[in-house]
């Protein structure tokens, strides 16, 4: 037997199917935790002063080597020392919220492709041969621009 099938029956095993979600759960958490500190350019051992934890703690909790969900408050703090929020938000709402993202970027495109081929019924003038490249999803660098 694999390690992937054996991943495969843990997941699936009634008995074990609870302490796996907790494990992937963690595991998430753990990635956007080290994610945020590496937007902040934090080190773990500057995140373990600022939290007053060890590092080996700060690794645990990354690669989501922890037994629960890390704590609700400890999240926050970790969001707080990196200059981030900690929003909680169920998956309907980012959903939503992708829906809008995605309408915006339809009208964008619409009028960039209505501006590029000069439609007499366009309101937008054609771009001096530049084209602006919008992308709406979170952390992305700001706009970029390509001459044609």
């Amino acid at each position: 037997m694999s390690i992937k099938d054996l991943i495969e029956k843990k997941r699936l095993d009634p008995a074990l199917h609870d302490a796996w979600i907790v494990a992937e759960m963690a595991k998430s958490a753990g990635a956007v935790l080290r994610a945020m500190r590496s937007r902040a350019g934090l080190t773990q051992k500057k995140m373990a002063a600022a939290l007053d934890i060890s590092q080996p703690r700060v690794s645990q909790l990354e690669n989501g080597k922890v037994e629960n969900m890390p704590p609700l408050d400890l999240m926050a703090r970790y969001a707080d020392a990196c200059g981030e929020s900690l929003v909680l938000t169920t998956a309907a709402e980012i959903d939503s919220l992708v829906s809008e993202r995605d309408a915006l970027r339809a009208i964008v495109k619409s009028r960039v492709e209505a501006a590029a081929s000069n439609t007499p019924n366009s309101n937008i003038e054609k771009p001096a041969g530049r084209i602006l490249e919008i992308d709406f999803s979170p952390g992305t660098p700001a706009p970029k621009t390509r001459t044609e």
